[in-house]
């Protein structure tokens, strides 16, 4: 008996450590973005949406791959939030993406980009945000490399 508890807790957290498919909009990437995924969340649907719940005080991971259609030396990551209509940003402690992936990027070559994320106790709990995931080269452009945009939830 305790041999398949302790076999069903490590599925449990197996679970939870594994990554998942979020699911996400494009916001008119260059690059072509091939999946958006998160591990250390629970996914839900409510009401036709899919959410990303987020516990306060975790550290979940997100990962992005993504192939660009140029070479680029340096990325930098910016995540903005929507709430309630109003979009604010959200300081990244470090916005080097080349921290969270390998730099520098070959044209045609698919990348991971693999950041953790805090989940702070001071962040709004049980609201749906929209958030606007960002990773852009060092080349002069009025449009994203890379742009995702899904729905998270915080909760205690």
């Amino acid at each position: 008996m305790l041999r398949l508890s302790l076999i069903i807790l490590a599925c449990f957290f197996a679970s939870i450590l594994a990554f998942h498919d979020v699911k996400f909009r494009n916001c008119k990437s260059l690059f072509t973005v091939h999946s958006l995924e998160v591990s250390g969340a629970q996914l839900v649907e409510d009401n036709g949406h899919h959410i990303t719940v987020l516990k306060k005080g975790t550290h979940p991971k997100i990962r992005i791959k993504f192939t660009p259609d140029v070479a680029l030396d340096s990325f930098t990551t910016t995540v903005n939030a929507k709430i309630d209509g109003a979009l604010l940003k959200w300081s990244m402690p470090e916005p080097n993406a080349c921290k969270f992936m390998d730099c520098p990027v070959a044209a045609d070559t698919q990348n991971v980009y693999e950041q953790a994320i805090h989940i702070k106790n001071e962040y709004p709990t049980d609201k749906t945000v929209q958030i606007n995931w960002v990773i852009d080269g060092d080349r002069e452009d009025i449009h994203h490399d890379v742009c995702v945009i899904f729905l998270a939830r915080i909760e205690k």
